[in-house]
């Protein structure tokens, strides 16, 4: 009998090495770090340890990817000072274009408190140009459940090939002073966005 099928439509940087690991023909494998001209991901095209794998269509300009990241209460807390990067820099030459987000709090008490501590994506740092609208955090993040919110593409988000190029989404904390309250929760962001060469 076959060992367990392992990684079946999971995801990878890569094809398995592993050759204690079984893999089965019809096996998928998307790339977890996907850029242009990289594969989406692999194929299993006949079974083995590890297998033989074939890479699926490479990743075009301009794709339509969806990432989630999950930011922990204690980086919630410390949001203002540390941002956290939602995707990473994507190479010389290509810029990221921000098209959307969902926020999910994962509520765990107690609830966090702010005043006038909203969310903003930006590029690459919380001095970075602002790539989303103001996330309104009153009756979302000070919250005793779970809540969902969005976060919008700003209208003219024009930033130098300097400081657009390779850099990183974050998400910031633009308000006052960091969130109080001790928090315990959680939240995810469901983030939408391309890659798009400069050509410059």
């Amino acid at each position: 009998m076959a060992a367990p099928i392992v990684n079946v439509n999971g995801f990878a940087t890569s094809v398995p090495t592993d050759t204690t690991q079984f893999h089965q023909k019809g096996e998928v494998i998307l790339n977890s770090e996907p850029s242009v001209n990289e594969p989406f991901g692999w194929v299993c095209v006949a079974d083995g340890r590890p297998g033989t794998w074939q890479a699926l269509d490479s990743v075009p300009h301009g794709a339509l990817y969806n990432t989630v990241v999950t930011v922990s209460a204690a980086e919630l807390a410390a949001l203002r000072a540390t941002p956290k990067t939602l995707v990473s820099a994507p190479g010389a030459g290509y810029v990221l274009k921000f098209e959307g987000a969902t926020l999910l709090l994962d509520y765990t008490a107690p609830a966090f408190t702010e005043t006038a501590d909203n969310f903003v994506i930006r590029y690459n740092n919380g001095s970075g140009v602002a790539v989303s609208d103001v996330i309104e955090n009153t009756g979302f993040i000070d919250q005793t459940a779970d809540m969902i919110t969005h976060a919008v593409p700003v209208k003219d988000p024009i930033v130098s090939k300097a400081n657009g190029e390779n850099k990183a989404l974050v998400l910031h904390n633009n308000g006052d002073g960091e969130l109080a309250g001790g928090g315990g929760s959680a939240v995810r962001v469901v983030i939408s966005y391309r890659i798009v060469p400069t050509g410059f």
